[in-house]
């Protein structure tokens, strides 16, 4: 499945989130893959698409950076699939 996940910055945090990325990564567990991020021009935001296969996987991946963002996950589908479903009903 196909998630965005919004990270909410701590204030304060975001230097020591980078530091952590930059040195172990982004320290996924199996069943989970990175596809893209993108971060508000305040360094406050992280929008982030990533797969699973199942929202344990992403909790334990979430629990490792939990320290430094507050998250929201958004299952999500993509644009063919939305207009397939609509066009169906």
């Amino acid at each position: 499945m196909t998630y965005m996940i919004i990270e909410r910055y701590y204030r304060y945090k975001v230097k020591k989130l980078y530091q952590r990325l930059e040195v172990r990564g982004r320290q996924l567990p199996e069943g989970v893959t990175y596809i893209n991020s993108w971060v508000d021009e305040g360094m406050s935001t992280c929008y982030q698409v990533m797969e699973s296969e199942s929202h344990e996987q992403l909790k334990a991946w979430m629990s490792q950076w939990k320290e430094f963002c507050e998250f929201e996950v958004i299952p999500v589908i993509s644009s063919e699939e939305a207009k397939k479903r609509a066009l169906q009903g």
